[in-house]
């Protein structure tokens, strides 16, 4: 990888070969890398997953486009257009529509699948950029084995058939993906791991909610509790605020 002698910064080499323009399928206008650094939390929603990300990213840069602000993350930008996953049979193609299939359920994760989306034109499947783009194998830090996802109904179960997630200790909906280690019965939420913000940079700082906010990791023993919510967070990543000293013990779910 590359580091800077008089900073923190590091790159990997990949990332550092990235092109500066790219045509991408969901797009029709030529996309531009952007590698400033986003200090407004609304601009990082990624237009394929709808994931957060502070990190690298394509955007259009057209004035006349009708598509306001498409952006795509990296991680999006390296589907094919013809795609293969192990839990369908059959190839997936990349697929646009504005009309009231965005509105449809994607039959993984339960979510509007959204404007973009990869389609099976065998037998109709539907799959959301959010779902195919997250790893089949992930390291957890509460298991010396790696997890496993699971394609829905394969993981381990207690004595009542039922899943329990180790993260939030609430049921496992066994028709939705998961991530299981087989060896240590570990069953944990893919929204657990993933939340909707995993891929932010731990230091950035940026506005949200009218606050400004720092993104923290989320490992220590105790859970912050969230200002907004009041819920503590779950998630691998949460925002403390900066400047609110009497909430300097609370933070932002992420």
């Amino acid at each position: 990888f590359y580091d800077c002698n008089q900073c923190s910064y590091s790159l990997h080499e990949e990332c550092a070969s990235l092109p500066r323009k790219l045509d991408h399928v969901l797009h029709k206008h030529s996309l531009v890398l952007d590698t400033s650094p986003l200090d407004d939390y609304d601009a990082m929603n990624c237009s394929a997953c709808t994931r957060n990300s502070n990190g690298f990213r394509y955007k259009c840069l057209e004035e006349a486009c009708v598509i306001r602000e498409f952006h795509i993350e990296i991680r999006c930008t390296l589907i094919p257009h013809l795609f293969t996953h192990k839990s369908h049979k059959h190839p997936l193609y990349n697929f646009v529509s504005y009309g009231p299939e965005a509105m449809e359920s994607c039959p993984i994760c339960k979510e509007h699948v959204g404007y973009f989306r990869l389609h099976c034109i065998e037998c109709k499947f539907v799959m959301c950029y959010r779902c195919a783009t997250i790893p089949t194998e992930i390291h957890y830090k509460h298991d010396e084995h790696p997890l496993t996802l699971c394609y829905g109904g394969e993981g381990r179960v207690d004595d009542d058939g039922i899943y329990w997630c180790e993260v939030c200790e609430i049921k496992i909906d066994p028709e939705k993906w998961f991530y299981t280690c087989e060896k240590c019965c570990t069953t944990v939420h893919r929204l657990c791991i993933f939340g909707s913000s995993y891929y932010m940079k731990v230091g950035s700082t940026f506005d949200r909610h009218g606050f400004q906010v720092k993104t923290i990791p989320n490992n220590s023993s105790t859970r912050l509790i969230c200002a907004i919510c009041e819920d503590r967070c779950t998630y691998s990543v949460c925002y403390t605020l900066l400047d609110q000293y009497e909430w300097r013990d609370k933070a932002l779910c992420s």
